[in-house]
Formats: C-alpha cells, sequence, structure tokens
C-alpha cells in the first residue's frame, strides 16, 4: 500500500521520484542550406575531431535528413576525393558540403 496523508479532507499519495542520470552532450555546429556540420566536445571544451558528422537535408529541411558520420569520407568529400556516394549530390550541393568542410577543417573542428 502506498503512503498516504489526509491534509482538509483531500488524500494525497507520495509519488515515486524519478533519477534522471544522463549525460549532456556538447557540440560546435555549423550549417548551410542543405547540410549541418557537427563536432562533438569533451566536458571541458576540447575538440573531439575524429566525431565530426554531416546532417543532409537533402530533400528539404522539413523531410527526414540523412546522417554522415564517417570523418575519412568527409575529408575525402572536402580534399575533391572522388567517392561513390557524391554521385549523388548535384555540382552545387557538392560545392556546398565542400565549402561547408572547407570551413569546419578551418575552425579546426574536422
Amino acid at each position: 500500500m502506498k503512503k498516504r496523508i489526509q491534509i482538509d479532507g483531500v488524500w494525497f499519495v507520495e509519488e515515486e521520484t524519478i533519477e534522471q542520470d544522463f549525460d549532456i552532450t556538447y557540440t560546435h555546429q555549423a550549417c548551410s542550406g542543405v547540410f549541418d556540420f557537427m563536432v562533438l566536445l569533451t566536458e571541458d571544451g576540447a575538440i573531439m575531431t575524429d566525431s565530426g558528422s554531416v546532417t543532409a537535408y537533402m530533400n528539404g529541411r522539413d523531410k527526414e535528413p540523412e546522417y554522415w558520420d564517417n570523418v575519412e569520407w568527409l575529408i575525402d568529400v572536402r580534399d575533391g576525393i572522388k567517392t561513390s556516394f557524391e554521385n549523388d549530390l548535384s555540382d552545387l550541393q557538392l560545392a556546398e558540403l565542400q565549402n561547408l568542410l572547407i570551413a569546419a577543417a578551418e575552425k579546426g573542428w574536422l
């Protein structure tokens, strides 16, 4: 039976408290029209350069995005090295993605 108490004719039942055990994730993010680049930070604010990822809104920002988190592939795309997936991008999208990745690299994020 749960613990109950009556105050001024109203019964109250003791609630169980829920322990909130979660970690906060710290990030830096840069956005362009179709792509968002994100990199994780450690608790002391250091950049985890191997954690870079891109969220690609290929069909618009109100549709389901794609997530690309292979840092080696992102570096190859940035450097203009031919990859198998970039054939699915228009020239304009590829240029936008490369510009975003170059900007992230200049910040030391990639």
